[in-house]
């Protein structure tokens, strides 16, 4: 196999498995790697396929292929690692080595690791509480984040924080902006990584953001199912001139979601798993129009409209 051949092969694989897991495409993508990394000497590879791994909650490949690429040079391969270790993915989290991580990643210029180290200081995480110092570095990653050539890489992260800083100030209007300007990146980020902290973080998003400004009722989108359906009802879409509902029911103390003859039990489960067309619903968020309230749905209707 040529090294050009390779890496077609190595992108072919990739678009396969944006549609799920496949052992068979798995165990390919894998020794394709490590060709391409003997014939390139380049640590990327080994790198998205640690990220691959990760983003499918393999954390025990993911950790294999981050080490192997940090070790060959790979800067950005440590905030992984310490991921890792501060979500507890391996078992118990453990803040050290999630500190210690990020902070020779932020050393390295990571961005993403600043934050995580900020908030740990929020946190109180291995370091003393300091919610003073959490607000002075995420104002400084604000200013950073200007700078930036990628900003999905760390947007949504910088901007949210700094709108939950901006509510506490009572600057609720700026608080109001950042979120509009994260939602964008955000969901865009969802389409391509679909980490499940990234749909936890844009509920955050929407329901704080609605918590201070009326929705346009005339510009729904996918994520607003998050305000729409708190109560029971029925959110509807178009997607290639064909009509699709997601569903939300009352059940015992709480509420169950469907979508496509399948149930969830928190929105969440639902933008993780739910598909359309064998493409993750997320991953077409920007193809699907015309959404509606159903009318089922008036205690949501009341919320949009309050």
């Amino acid at each position: 196999m040529t090294l050009k051949e390779a890496k077609q092969m190595y992108e072919k694989l990739k678009v396969k498995l944006q549609r799920g897991p496949d052992e068979g495409a798995e165990y390919m993508l894998a020794d394709i790697t490590e060709f391409l990394v003997k014939e390139t000497h380049d640590s990327w590879y080994i790198s998205d396929l640690g990220g691959y791994y990760y983003s499918h909650g393999r954390y025990d490949l993911a950790l294999k292929y981050f080490e192997e690429a940090k070790a060959l040079g790979d800067p950005w391969c440590t905030v992984g690692i310490a991921d890792i270790w501060y979500y507890g993915y391996l078992g118990e989290p453990d803040y050290e080595k999630a500190f210690k991580g990020y902070t020779e990643a932020a050393q390295n210029g990571e961005l993403m690791a600043e934050v995580m180290l900020a908030d740990m200081y929020d946190k109180g995480q291995y370091v003393k509480q300091d919610h003073d110092k959490y607000c002075e570095m995420m104002e400084k990653l604000y200013e950073k984040q200007q700078k930036e050539e990628l900003p999905l890489l760390t947007m949504p992260d910088i901007y949210t924080r700094l709108a939950r800083i901006r509510k506490e100030e009572h600057e609720e209007l700026e608080a109001i902006k950042l979120y509009m300007i994260a939602r964008g990146p955000l969901e865009e980020r969802i389409m391509y990584v679909h980490d499940p902290k990234d749909i936890q973080m844009m509920e955050e998003l929407i329901t704080d953001m609605y918590s201070m400004v009326i929705p346009d009722v005339a510009d729904i989108r996918l994520y607003d199912a998050f305000v729409l359906l708190k109560e029971p009802g029925v959110l509807s879409f178009m997607y290639h001139g064909h009509t699709y509902e997601i569903r939300s029911r009352r059940e015992g103390n709480g509420l169950v979601f469907e979508f496509g003859g399948t149930e969830y039990r928190t929105l969440q489960d639902l933008f993780v798993s739910a598909e359309l067309d064998d493409l993750y619903l997320t991953f077409i968020y920007n193809k699907l129009y015309n959404f509606k309230v159903g009318r089922r749905n008036k205690e949501a209707k009341k919320i949009m409209l309050s």
